[in-house]
């Protein structure tokens, strides 16, 4: 084996055992009109509302302290969508992607689009996820 190959894979175990694993949340809100929740971030880009999972608590609990910090919102139920792989090099090792509908709430400062409607300032991820979910809700071929 080359030898860089070795170094790189040495240091990935090393991370893995001093730094453990992490993760983040990113939840999919939909109001009564299917409008989804995005956030603008401090650099103009609208996303999913998110955060990370902290020690001793669930993605679940996560996905819940993350909406009502940002929003007065407080569904009932959220639900799994799935668990997406990190992005290498940066961010969490894992993001759990949640969905969770609002019947009546203030979103903040924060705002609803139509998945046919979404700013042109969106991350690329959050663009993915949107359109994903609402074409498998939809019945359609993702």
């Amino acid at each position: 084996m080359a030898p860089k190959k070795l170094v790189t894979r040495f240091l990935q175990r090393y991370w893995r055992i001093a730094r453990g694993l992490t993760m983040d949340v990113a939840i999919l809100v939909r109001d009564i009109e299917q409008r989804c929740l995005l956030v603008q971030g401090s650099d103009g880009v609208w996303r999913l509302p998110g955060g990370p999972v902290l020690g001793g608590e669930s993605a679940e609990d996560a996905a819940r302290r993350v909406l009502s910090g940002l929003t007065d919102i407080a569904p009932e139920r959220t639900e799994l969508v799935r668990i997406l792989p990190g992005l290498p090099g940066s961010g969490p090792d894992h993001v759990a992607l949640f969905s969770a509908d609002a019947t009546s709430a203030s979103a903040g400062a924060h705002k609803f689009f139509l998945p046919s409607a979404l700013p042109e300032k969106i991350s690329a991820l959050t663009l993915l996820l949107v359109r994903d979910v609402a074409a498998s809700r939809a019945g359609q071929p993702v």
